[in-house]
Parts: structure tokens; C-alpha cells; sequence
């Protein structure tokens, strides 16, 4: 593998040899046709995209509608410092700044959520973008924004801020100064407008919420099994399991309501459509699905070196160049806030200012229902309560490049969209399709001067439900579960729900005070992983579907096992790559008897491996392939051929009940039990590996794919980097190409004047490929490295950045 350290000459080979780049580019035809012409000019093309591919914008420039000068200063590694007389000036200076950074980014985020993908990637797109229209995003981001001009809300006022410095960059920009995947594709961006941010922002909301298969794919297991063996292996409260809200912080009671009425009125409409199944097209829509996830922990004074709070975080995402995030500090009269944000929302997401730091982690809780319906012959109605109701048909035109357009119709039930699973109409009811105020709670969060004013902010959060892990001058921690969780007629969303049937109604939102939260635990230290936030005894339904629970006990062991944490400490938990499930796993095989000399040495081996997925060690390759087939041996049946239930249950049959019948092969006669299974995968993993093989590193890499996620566009993505980690290991690195990890890590230490902090994202603030800024963090990223992020209070604080004035 290349070092990272190479890329100079590599970016300097690449402009020289443009011609031999675009015939290695034509070796991948996308959908539609790459537009080369414009890329081996002379003048205008590859060449003059990697000249200019360093520059920062400078001098002064004049934005309409600025009220006055706006100072930027971009610090060593082109984070803009961004200082204002009025936050109004702030964010159009925002947009202007971050648009010349990462335009494509921004119009493709706004293409996926629109589903208007194959207008400019071809005909292959089509069936993505029936799929994205068919979510109802931008049918809720059009009402959600009707609804905010009505109101005058604030967050509408943001995103035509930025959206007006947005299209101040566009016009100073020709076809060749466009990004190099407009040049590529052969289209010109649209201008901004203030609805394109939220449907960058609904993305996220989407890809955090919604249950792919999980209500089909459970439903259909839950057929297969009776109804006590469902129960048995598919527990609510899986084994070993560390709540978020530990036993001794419980806040509810017999007192605490089952049941409850929206907050606000409209807070159950539906306004879109959502098919069951989602198409692995590009990295965009499947997004951050498969891995979403995400760390935080914290320490009061009591339990840190420093006598103050300390807060981590790391999101897990899904990885992509350009990077996910975008950083930038705002400092207004009103404001003074570092963050990180994704481009195209005009506000910070997760940041701190001088009085509070934040982080998150997705809860997971059940914020979505399908439900299956009974239609009429022509499909134009459907049974409700022993009546009939109408669909909502509309007609939908799909504009494709080179083809004619396709003509798609969108339903919609009072539940919100329909679709199909082969002949069954499936409804999907949604939060996201509600009015939705997560926008005014993150411009609240931003200008926050206490927790309590923080605390107030949340209320106005509504989707995704997270995890909001918050620290604060004067030896405040606390975590709520913040979101708009539904309180369903029946008490559970679970699988697939009957849409003919009111029984399946919403009929309220859980009170904000009754969701689960922690202020100040007497433990000294929280932390979440998207774990169950509540145990079995919280009376409101979350959900049912949570994470492994391997990474909640690795981090409860560590912020437990030892009194007092240091800030380093805290920063190096989120580097920690010791796989717990070698912990519960490898005692089980350390007296086992019967083995072959293969498999015995294949034995030895894991028992005196400590657990670390180093890239230097060979004993993840031995355990991932042993515990692979392992789980393949045990959920043979028929039952779990699309979902097997999960390792902990696994583990925990082995360890408690060994003679269980479902460790019984099914493709054998004889019968076996927890022994017999170990034996036997012991036996065909050493016949599958050799103990002296392969390191960690050589076979297990992180992996950077373009935003697109085209092979077409292979020379734009990074890696396989050597990468440690294991699928639930603190520093996640599940699969052998890691392409969902650890997006954003921050360190806040809060016993200063300023918090102090620390962060990292893998790649750049650069989404120009031919940039140095394009993937400057990657190494240091691989290699747990952060970065010191500056909070001057003025310009001047900041001597060599180079500056920028954007002037009325």
C-alpha cells in the first residue's frame, strides 16, 4: 500500500499523465457518459483544476444583502474562522465560504434526497431515485418549509442567509472553476435555495431512522418461529446489556404515564412516501445506514485528573470523499461556536461554545412503522376499520440523461406512503414526515449560555432521536435520549403492523421529562453506544432492535476500573480496539477436548490472544474466520437465512445452556451440543487459516470511497489504509474494508477559561481531489491523532491564517 505521505508526487504524476488518468477512467463508464473533452484542455482543463487546487479564497469580495464586514481567518489546516457583527452576516459568510470547499458534495446530498440522480448519472440512477422520491423526503422538507415561512421561523431565516452566500460563490464561478465531478459529468450546478438545506438535513434524519428491512425481515423470522421461541432469541433486553440510564439513575416510576397526548398539534401528520426496501446504489442512499452508530462518554470533576469535566465522542458513519463533515467556527456578537457540520446545513451540528460542548450517539429507538394493506382490485383503496379510504395517487416524472423521462406514480394513505413487497401494499408512517424543529433546537444548542439553556433548547428536537451527551462548566454531565418518540395505541411498533386497523394509531409523543435522561450520576462517568437507553422496566416503548452490546461493556470496564481518568485517557479510549467478544467466546474452547493438533495449535493460539485487533496481530484473521463459521453452524435453520439473532445470544447459549436445541446442526443427524459445535468450527477454521499467516493490517484496511460511490470514479477514492479494529470494538471496524467507522472524534476538557478541545475527521476540508486539503487527515486519522482546534476570539489571535473580507 502507498503511503499517504506520497501524495505529492502522486497528485504531481496525476496532472502530468491527465490523458492516461481519463483513459483509466474510461476502463469504469458510469451510467450516463463521462464528459473527458473538457478535462484534457489545455488550458481550462486537469490542468488548471490542479493548479488552483490549494487556493483558499482571499482578498475581499462583495455579498449582497451583508449588513457589514465579515472577517475570515482559515487557520493551518483551512478551518474558516468566520467573526461577524450579526449572526445574519455569519452564516451567508458561511455559505459562501463552504460552497467554494464542497459544491459537488452539496448537490449531490440535494440530488439523493430529491431522488434526482439520473438526470446527471444516467439511467442506472432510475431505480435509485424512484426509491428516494418514494421516502417522501422532499415532499416533508416542501411542507416543513411552507409551514416555516408561515411562522417566520428562525431556521428558514438561516437557510436563506446561506443560501444567498451559496449563490454569491456560484456567480463568481465559470465552467472552469466548477469542481471537477460537474466537469466530469457534464452538468453545471442549480442555483442554492433555502429548502436545499433541509434536504441535506432530512438525509440524515432518514438515514438515522429508518429500519431498512428490519420490520419485513423480523416480521417474516417471527412467522417462521413459534412465539415463546421468537421471545427466547430475539430478546428486548439482550444479554449483558448496559443501559445508557444505569439502574440506580431510574427516573420513572409507577407514577410515570403509559400513555400521553402530543406535545403540539400536527405532531403525528404524515406527509410522505417510503418503500420497504432500499437499493445499494451509491454510497449517499444507502448512506449511513449500515454502520450508523456512534460513541460518547464523559467524567465529572470528581472522577477527572483535571478536577473538571471531561467529554468524548465519535460518530459512526459511513466514510466518504469528500468527508462527511465540514468544520468552521462562527463567532458573533450572540454567538461562538466550533463545530462540525454536514455541507449544506448552515449551522453547526456537533460543536461546543464557551459554556456547553455536545456529542451524540443514535439511539435507535422505533421512530417508523409499516404497516401492510388491504386494497381494492384497482389498488385505489384500502381497508381501515371495516370502511374503505381513498389513495392519493400523483403522477411522478423522472428525468433521465439520454433517455426519456419515466412517468412513476407515488401513493399515499392517511399512514403516510404506500409501496409494495412483491403483491403486498406495505404504509409507512414516519416522525420525519412530521413538522419538524430539530433545525431550531440546533440553532438554540449553538447559542446556548448555560446547560440550562441548552436543557430548553432540546425540547425543540424532534428527529433523528439521539443520544445527547452534553458537558458544562461547573461539573455538569448529562445525557438524554432526545427525540420524538411515538406512543403507539398498542404499546409496540415492532415488525410489521396491521394498516387496516386503528389499533396501530399514534396517539401521543412520549413527555420530554419521561425520556430516558441522566444529570450528574453518583457513579461519576456516563456513556452511551447505542445501547438500550432504559432497561426492561421503562414503561414507554423504544424499540427492539438495538446494537451489540460489546462496546457499552468494553467502555463501562474502562471509565469503571479505575478512579480518576486524565484527558489523554478519555482521547485514547476512542482508539481502543479490544474485541470483547474474545472475552466471551475464547474461554468457552480453553478445556475443550477431542481436537486435532491443527485445531488444537488454532486453539492455543486464540486462548493466548488478549483480545487486540492491532494490524500487526494475526489472531483477529484466526477469530474473525472461526467465529464466522461458527454462527453459520449454529443458524443453520431456514429461519434466520436474511437475520440470525445476535452474537451476545449466542455467546450466551453456549455459556448457559449448552444443550439448547437450536445448537443442534440441522444438515446433520447427529445431535449436538455447546461442545460439539466449538469442536467442530475449531476444526474447519484451522483447515480455512493458518496460525502464521496473514497480519490484521494485510487483510483489513479503511477504506474511502467518493461520495458517488462510482467506479468510475476509483481514482478519487483512498485506501485499503491498514486499519485496527473489529466489528463493536470501541474504534468500530466491522468487515474486512472498513467503510463505516468513526466519522468525527472530539475530546472536550473543560477545565479552562475556553474548553479545550481536540478533533479529527478522516480526510479534509478540500472536496477537490487534485487538493492536498482532499485527504490531509487520513494518516493521522488511521493512526488515532488529533488535532488541536483553535477558538480564537479575534482575527488577530490567528497571525499567519490566510484572510478573507466579505463586505456588503
Amino acid at each position: 500500500m502507498i503511503s499517504l505521505r506520497s501524495r505529492d508526487w502522486i497528485r504531481f504524476l496525476f496532472s502530468l499523465a491527465s490523458v492516461a488518468v481519463v483513459a483509466a477512467l474510461m476502463r469504469f463508464p458510469v451510467s450516463g457518459p463521462l464528459q473527458l473533452h473538457t478535462l484534457v484542455d489545455p488550458v481550462e482543463g486537469f490542468w488548471k483544476t490542479a493548479r488552483h487546487a490549494d487556493d483558499l479564497a482571499t482578498g475581499e469580495v462583495h455579498l449582497p444583502g451583508m449588513q457589514a464586514t465579515a472577517r475570515v481567518v482559515f487557520d493551518e489546516r483551512a478551518v474558516p474562522h468566520i467573526f461577524a457583527n450579526s449572526d445574519e452576516d455569519a452564516i451567508r459568510a458561511f455559505g459562501y465560504v463552504v460552497s467554494g470547499e464542497r459544491l459537488f458534495q452539496m448537490d449531490f446530498l440535494r440530488r439523493v434526497t430529491s431522488g434526482r440522480l439520473a438526470e446527471v448519472l444516467g439511467p442506472g440512477l432510475v431505480d435509485t431515485d424512484r426509491f428516494l422520491r418514494g421516502t417522501g423526503m422532499a415532499r416533508a422538507v416542501a411542507d416543513n418549509v411552507r409551514w416555516m415561512q408561515e411562522e417566520n421561523r428562525i431556521d428558514l431565516q438561516a437557510a436563506t442567509w446561506f443560501a444567498e452566500g451559496v449563490n454569491a460563490r456560484l456567480s463568481t464561478l465559470g465552467e472552469a472553476e466548477l469542481p471537477v465531478e460537474f466537469r466530469l459529468l457534464g452538468y453545471a450546478p442549480e442555483p442554492w435555495t433555502p429548502e436545499d438545506a433541509f434536504l441535506v438535513g432530512w438525509n440524515l434524519m432518514f438515514d438515522l431512522t429508518y429500519q431498512r428491512e428490519s420490520a419485513l425481515v423480523m416480521d417474516e423470522v417471527r412467522r417462521s418461529l413459534s412465539a415463546e421461541d421468537f421471545d427466547l432469541l430475539f430478546r428486548v433486553d439482550e444479554p449483558f446489556s448496559k443501559p445508557i440510564v444505569p439502574p440506580e439513575e431510574r427516573h420513572w416510576g409507577s407514577a410515570m404515564a403509559t400513555s400521553a397526548t402530543a406535545d403540539r398539534s400536527g405532531a403525528a401528520e404524515s406527509f410522505g412516501t417510503y418503500p420497504p426496501g432500499l437499493p445499494a446504489a451509491i454510497p449517499a442512499a444507502e448512506g449511513f445506514i449500515v454502520g450508523k452508530g456512534s460513541n460518547n462518554w464523559a467524567v465529572s470533576g470528581a472522577r477527572s485528573a483535571t478536577g473538571a469535566p471531561i467529554v468524548a465522542g465519535d460518530m459512526h458513519l459511513g466514510l466518504t470523499l469528500p468527508a462527511i463533515w465540514y468544520e468552521v467556527h462562527l463567532v458573533t456578537p450572540d454567538m461562538n461556536t466550533y463545530g462540525v457540520t454536514v455541507p449544506g446545513v448552515p449551522i453547526p451540528i456537533e460543536a461546543f461554545n464557551r459554556q456547553v460542548g455536545w456529542t451524540f450517539t443514535n439511539t435507535g429507538a422505533d421512530q417508523i412503522d409499516h404497516l401492510s394493506l388491504d386494497l381494492n382490485a384497482d389498488g385505489t383503496q384500502y381497508r381501515y376499520d371495516g370502511g374503505w379510504r381513498d389513495l392519493e395517487l400523483t403522477a411522478d416524472t423522472i428525468r433521465v440523461l439520454g433517455q426519456a423521462p419515466v412517468v412513476d406514480t407515488l401513493r399515499w394513505s392517511h399512514w403516510g406512503p404506500v409501496t409494495f413487497s412483491g403483491e403486498q401494499a406495505i404504509a409507512t408512517k414516519w416522525t420525519g414526515h412530521s413538522r419538524i424543529r430539530t433545525f431550531e433546537a440546533l440553532w438554540k444548542m449553538n447559542h446556548a449560555s448555560s446547560y440550562t439553556e441548552f436543557e430548553e433548547a432540546l425540547h425543540s428536537w424532534d428527529v433523528p432521536m439521539q443520544n445527547i451527551l452534553v458537558g458544562a462548566p461547573g461539573d455538569t454531565i448529562a445525557i438524554r435520549s432526545t427525540g420524538y418518540l411515538p406512543i403507539r395505541a398498542d404499546e409496540t411498533g415492532f415488525a410489521l403492523r396491521d394498516g387496516g386497523s386503528s389499533a396501530s394509531e399514534w396517539i401521543g409523543r412520549v413527555p420530554f421529562e419521561e425520556l430516558p435522561h441522566v444529570i450528574n450520576p453518583g457513579r461519576g462517568y456516563l456513556a452511551s453506544t447505542n445501547q438500550r437507553p432504559a432497561d426492561e422496566t421503562y414503561p414507554h416503548y423504544l424499540g427492539r432492535d438495538w446494537r451489540a452490546v460489546f462496546r457499552s461493556i468494553r467502555i463501562d470496564a474502562l471509565l469503571s476500573g479505575k478512579p480518576m481518568h486524565t484527558v489523554d485517557e478519555v482521547a485514547s479510549y476512542q482508539s481502543d480496539v479490544h474485541a470483547v467478544q474474545r472475552d466471551m467466546l475464547v474461554p468457552l474452547i480453553q478445556n475443550l477436548e477431542g481436537l486435532s493438533p491443527a485445531a488444537t495449535a488454532f486453539r492455543d493460539a486464540l486462548s493466548a490472544w488478549d483480545g487486540s485487533t492491532s494490524i500487526d496481530r494475526r489472531e483477529p484473521v484466526l477469530f474473525s474466520v472461526w467465529e464466522g463459521l461458527l454462527r453459520q453452524m449454529v443458524w443453520d435453520e431456514a429461519a434466520f437465512d436474511r437475520r440470525s439473532p445476535g452474537r451476545a445470544r449466542l455467546y450466551e447459549l453456549l455459556s448457559d445452556d449448552p444443550d439448547s436445541p437450536w445448537l443442534d446442526r440441522v444438515q446433520t443427524p447427529e445431535t449436538e451440543d455447546a461442545n460439539d459445535i466449538l469442536r467442530e468450527s475449531l476444526e474447519l477454521a484451522a483447515d480455512s487459516v493458518s496460525i502464521d499467516g496473514a497480519a490484521w493490517g494485510e487483510v483489513h484496511g479503511l477504506l474511502l470511497r467518493h461520495i458517488t460511490g462510482s467506479a468510475a470514479l476509483r481514482p478519487l477514492w483512498r485506501g485499503p489504509i491498514p486499519y485496527p479494529g473489529y466489528s463493536e470494538t470501541l474504534s468500530p471496524g466491522a468487515g474486512r474494508n472498513v467503510t463505516h467507522s468513526a466519522s468525527w472524534r472530539v475530546v472536550l476538557d473543560f477545565s479552562g477559561e475556553r474548553i479545550v478541545a481536540r478533533g479529527i475527521y478522516p480526510g479534509g476540508q478540500s472536496g477537490n481531489p487534485f487538493s492536498s486539503r482532499y485527504d490531509s487527515s487520513v494518516e493521522d486519522f488511521a493512526s488515532f491523532r488529533l488535532y488541536d482546534l483553535h477558538t480564537p476570539e479575534t482575527p488577530n489571535e490567528l497571525e499567519r491564517g490566510r484572510r478573507l473580507l466579505i463586505q456588503p
